[in-house]
């Protein structure tokens, strides 16, 4: 490992199979990194550095606050956060219906509805093999 490229927040190193896989941030603005291998990348970071994929529409009104995205040969997936005044249910059946009439196999979980705290959903799609996982949270004075 060069530890000039390490200061700069990039580290590589080999597989068991000697392929290279490079490890990447930017520790200067704190924005996220990822992991940059033959078989594809992830990435991790704020909002603001990592926009959700073009194919998963962002929530009106939302503030997002954390993403994860993968791309590798076998597709892509992510995960996408946000925060809303709008109560779960309202915010989870719009996704529903969205990726569901889109193509998307769609699963739900979580305490939804009058006074829920959390809930979720994850999508794939069987033939583009994309993934997506949404998170709702409750939070204090009912922001969401």
């Amino acid at each position: 490992m060069n530890a000039a490229e390490f200061e700069k927040g990039k580290a590589a190193s080999r597989d068991e199979k000697g392929e290279q896989v490079s490890i990447e941030g930017n520790p200067a603005d704190g924005k996220g990194g990822g992991v940059i291998s033959r078989e594809g990348t992830m990435t991790i970071g704020d909002a603001g550095a990592l926009p959700p994929p073009g194919w998963m529409p962002p929530y009106p009104g939302a503030r997002p606050v954390g993403n994860v995205a993968r791309r590798g040969v076998d597709g892509e997936s992510g995960m996408h956060s946000f925060l809303t005044s709008d109560p779960l249910d309202r915010v989870l059946s719009r996704y529903q219906a969205r990726l569901e009439g889109a193509g998307f196999k769609v699963e739900r979980a979580g305490a939804e509805g009058q006074g829920g705290v959390a809930g979720s959903l994850t999508a794939q799609h069987p033939a583009e093999a994309r993934s997506v996982s949404i998170s709702a949270v409750g939070a204090e004075g009912g922001r969401r």
